[in-house]
């Protein structure tokens, strides 16, 4: 099965160690209704293909002032499919949680990175851990929530302490990741390239703010495109030569020869 991810602004108010927004070089904008609409009415003739649908790319997606909107219409065109949202939970309110399970919002995922308002400082840039806590726990009661710590290699000293703690607070809510590197934009791998086909590469359409499709959400500068919807159709798009090209490389174990993938930590 295939993922569907529309980043709907690329736009943030934080400022995370772990994310290659702060040092972005191409334009930022907010995805026009347009574009939106085309996006998902084309996915709509896959929809049987499309399980998973996330609206978020490089930005904070309750930016968007028009996300409770999106994920309605999401939900008319994708009755089954699961929507997610991931948000730093600083626009985060009991009646935007409300507002957001009204639309059909399957699952929010809250970056909250810390057990503690110095960490998350540290990690995100944002001054607001207690009320992102409890407006996340306020959440976690009208729909399926969960809450992310992304391990920051130069941030957290004892990786063991600092998520036993994390998860004795959230829970089975709780979700650990590691920060991955943005296919080398933000450190360089240091290992033998990945041989496993990664499922970004396999699954993903990625669509960008102006509606062009990148290889996946971790090309955040959008190195690697493959047209735009505006000028063809999202499966005309995931078919034309090129990113069938990358799936193909990926399943046969050639994805070293990727340059994104190559240097990327994804799998």
């Amino acid at each position: 099965m295939l993922q569907l991810q529309l980043e709907t602004i690329a736009a943030c108010n934080a400022r995370c160690v772990f994310c290659t927004y702060p040092s972005m070089r191409r334009p930022k904008g907010r995805m026009e209704d347009a574009v939106f609409e085309k996006i998902v009415n084309d996915a709509a003739e896959m929809s049987m293909f499309i399980d998973r649908i996330f609206l978020q790319g490089l930005g904070e997606p309750l930016m968007d002032k028009a996300i409770v909107e999106r994920v309605h219409y999401v939900r008319g065109k994708f009755p089954n499919a699961e929507i997610s949202i991931f948000t730093n939970g600083t626009l985060l309110t009991p009646t935007m949680s409300a507002r957001l399970k009204g639309a059909g919002l399957s699952q929010l995922v809250v970056s909250l990175t810390g057990t503690n308002a110095e960490e998350r400082k540290g990690a995100m840039g944002l001054d607001d851990y207690n009320t992102v806590a409890m407006q996340t726990d306020v959440a976690r009661k009208i729909l399926p929530t969960k809450v992310k710590l992304i391990a920051s290699r130069d941030l957290i000293a004892d990786m063991n302490t600092t998520a036993a703690a994390f998860v004795e607070r959230w829970g089975q809510d709780a979700m650990v990741t590691w920060e991955g590197n943005w296919a080398g934009e933000s450190f360089k791998f240091r290992g033998a390239p990945h041989v496993k086909a990664c499922h970004r590469a396999l699954e993903q359409l990625m669509f960008l703010w102006d509606g062009t499709m990148a290889l996946c959400c971790f090309d955040g500068e959008g190195h690697m495109t493959f047209g735009n919807v505006k000028d063809k159709t999202v499966l005309e798009l995931w078919e034309t030569p090129e990113r069938t090209r990358v799936r193909e490389q990926h399943l046969s174990g050639k994805r070293a020869e990727i340059d994104l993938c190559r240097n990327c930590t994804g799998i």
